[in-house]
């Protein structure tokens, strides 16, 4: 029987200053709005483990976790770039986080080739602040914390005289408060970056890898590894609709009046065309209901193979080859469903590397060429979506109602995964030389 304790302790402070730039063309300010997010972090942890071996063929792991977290955000204004901070109030400058979070496995190995586990764990991931925006005095700027459920049952064997050793997991978590991240358009037409909650989602699926090492050829190596994730959100109707999507098209939760009357843009005496009426007001929905869809940036198939293979050049040198393949079905790059947005979804791909090297047999130094995404696909993951033909603040696309405006849809900015690269390297290792 063996233990282990710990502790953790944190004293960290996180300070993001944003600055959304005017535009003295029009006449308005040179700086719109400025603020400074000054979050500090103090964190106590304890934590512990005891393994119990009743028999040499079975080990019974049992451990936890506590955390207790503070979190304050001292928020703050600019009215320029070299302005002093004027300090604000915030709804809700402080979180609290405290949580356990055990883990339970068993491990059963009959075999020094085989092994056979099963686990349990809960986790955390505590809730903070959108660092992204300036603050606004008496707006709720935090997030809550997620919270995950789940296990994992596996086996892992070396075959073949251990030439083939093959690795099999099957899993099933569940969240609750699953931090997302998603973009949402605030009074006069500011695009806002937010974490939010949503309320459920289920992750589950199965790995598969495989690694040959064929006796009959010296130097070869051959991998694949297959991957199926089912990832979909559960529950999750407060997600905020893209510009330009209608009442038709999903936006229809979270109705909001206009004013009784106003200098500028809809009201109840100018509703506009689009509007939509309910209980004897005009105004616009929200929000949308993505129960169902899938998790951004989660494909269901993820399958990668390579081939290695090594062998001698001369009488104090060796040659390395080697060529692997991936393949990504489907994907969003960010809230939304398949049918939604265009461009939302990444179509499935495929990418190839490959590399070969020259080197003495003792290390002392190598050469090699390697090309990486040699079919020169071009990806994204990471997408923002925003109204580039008209900009956010002159004419931001109408969402909510029955019909668009002349902004029309959202368009997306996106993060590319690099194109084609070749590359070579020269390694030295004087010790070895």
């Amino acid at each position: 029987m063996n233990f282990l304790i710990g502790g953790f302790y944190q004293d960290a402070r996180v300070r993001n200053t944003v600055y959304v730039a005017g535009n003295t063309a029009l006449k308005l300010p040179r700086t719109l709005t400025a603020g400074t997010n000054d979050v500090g972090i103090q964190t106590y942890s304890g934590f512990g483990q005891l393994r119990w071996k009743p028999v040499e063929t079975l080990e019974i792991a049992g451990g936890v976790r506590y955390t207790d977290e503070k979190r304050h955000d001292d928020a703050s204004s600019l009215t320029s770039y070299f302005g002093t901070p004027i300090p604000i109030t915030i709804a809700k400058p402080n979180l609290r986080s405290k949580n356990w979070s055990p883990e339970l496995t068993i491990t059963y190995t009959p075999t020094d080739d085989l092994t056979v586990f099963g686990a349990l764990k809960q986790g955390y991931k505590s809730g903070s602040f959108i660092m992204t925006v300036p603050a606004t005095p008496g707006a709720d700027n935090s997030f809550g914390d997620e919270k995950v459920q789940g296990g994992e049952l596996g086996i892992k064997a070396r075959m073949l005289d251990r030439a083939l050793t093959i690795n099999l997991a099957g899993y099933y978590y569940k969240y609750s408060d699953l931090q997302v991240g998603a973009n949402e358009q605030a009074a006069g037409g500011l695009p806002v970056i937010k974490t939010i909650n949503a309320a459920s989602s289920k992750v589950y699926g199965l790995d598969f890898e495989a690694t040959y090492a064929p006796p009959s050829v010296p130097g070869l190596t051959t991998r694949l590894a297959v991957n199926y994730n089912h990832a979909r959100f559960q529950k999750f109707d407060n997600a905020p609709c893209y510009g330009g999507q209608r009442v038709q098209d999903g936006c229809n939760l979270f109705f909001s009046p206009f004013p009784a009357t106003s200098a500028s843009g809809s009201s109840q005496a100018n509703p506009g065309a689009g509007a939509v009426l309910v209980n004897g007001l005009y105004g616009l929905y929200k929000g949308q209901d993505l129960s169902g869809a899938p998790l951004p940036k989660a494909s269901d198939w993820t399958v990668t193979g390579g081939v290695d293979y090594e062998m001698p050049a001369g009488k104090d040198m060796r040659v390395k080859l080697g060529v692997n393949g991936q393949y990504t079905s489907k994907f969003l790059r960010g809230l939304g469903r398949f049918d939604g947005l265009a461009g939302l979804t990444q179509t499935g791909y495929a990418k190839i590397n490959a590399n070969i090297s020259i080197g003495d047999n003792d290390g002392g130094w190598e050469l090699a060429v390697i090309g990486n995404n040699l079919t020169n696909k071009f990806t994204a993951g990471n997408c923002t979506t925003f109204s580039a033909s008209t900009g956010q603040v002159l004419l931001p696309p109408l969402s909510g109602g029955t019909a668009r405006n002349a902004a029309g849809l959202d368009e997306l900015a996106c993060i590319p995964d690099r194109g084609r690269e070749v590359f070579f390297r020269l390694t030295l290792r004087p010790t070895a030389l």
